[in-house]
């Protein structure tokens, strides 16, 4: 299902950012999965992945991931997030890609992915090393090993988007996302440039860039929605093929891990 609500049609200024994913032709092929992976979230950090977390646990049976990959979500949320970045989705998937690998390989036993990308807690780390978006750099690659899921995206007015990531900051975590995400040499946003990219344009960019990349894969399956309405949620159970899509929406879709309060 491909949800018609465009939002903003600003595109990436970057007219190749997604060049060197597309031209990808050697890729490691799928192997024989334990568990199918039935949905991936490629949309950004902070705009909706803990919403949707939260509807496949009340509306489905998928076992979903939520940033970690370690098989037991609830203690990895009690250890906190600066001592599990072998644990974190985004490090396993990019350790799979470089080594030629599937990308889920060894990353949990898992139905759904719903938030991806890391970065480093500390917000010390300088060469951006430790920090993974594969929902940007490795798009190509799992679309080509997960033809078959559901690939989601939600969104938000990104000036809100902004003043969460400026306040955001997760258990035992020095560092404001919003330090972090600047060191993670995205290709919108390289280290080492004394750059004027506001984080609006970042979350603006990677929208358009995920919009153009499906719109050209139309033989994909993928779902946008505002995490703001409840229609977001009628659509996912639609997208998902759940009975009765209204019924599963008002019971399981909602906002949650709300930070939206604007800095001073």
């Amino acid at each position: 299902m491909r949800d018609g609500s465009a939002g903003r049609s600003m595109a990436p200024p970057l007219a190749c950012l997604f060049a060197s994913i597309l031209a990808t032709s050697d890729l490691p092929r799928a192997q024989a999965n334990v568990t199918r992976v039935e949905l991936i979230n490629v949309g950004m950090p902070k705009s909706g992945s803990s919403s949707l977390f939260n509807f496949l646990k009340c509306a489905t049976l998928l076992r979903a991931s939520h940033w970690s990959c370690s098989g037991d979500e609830k203690r990895a949320q009690l250890l906190g997030a600066s001592r599990l970045s072998a644990r974190r989705c985004g490090p396993c998937i990019r350790s799979n890609v470089i080594n030629m690998r599937p990308p889920f390989e060894g990353c949990g036993d898992y139905n759904a992915y719903t938030q991806l990308d890391f970065s480093d807690p500390t917000g010390l780390d300088p060469t951006g090393l430790q920090c993974t978006f594969p929902q940007v750099t490795f798009l190509e690659i799992l679309t080509a090993h997960h033809p078959g899921a559901l690939f989601t995206m939600l969104t938000r007015p990104s000036d809100d988007w902004e003043s969460s990531v400026w306040r955001w900051k997760e258990p035992l975590s020095p560092a404001s996302f919003y330090t972090r995400f600047r060191q993670c040499n995205l290709p919108y946003l390289p280290l080492g440039l004394d750059h004027n990219v506001s984080l609006t344009q970042i979350y603006d960019y990677h929208t358009a860039a995920v919009r153009t990349y499906f719109a050209r894969r139309t033989e994909l399956r993928f779902f946008e929605g505002d995490i703001r309405i409840n229609a977001t949620g009628v659509g996912l159970a639609q997208a998902l093929g759940l009975a009765d899509p209204a019924a599963v929406a008002a019971r399981c879709w909602r906002q949650v891990n709300k930070n939206d309060v604007r800095p001073p």
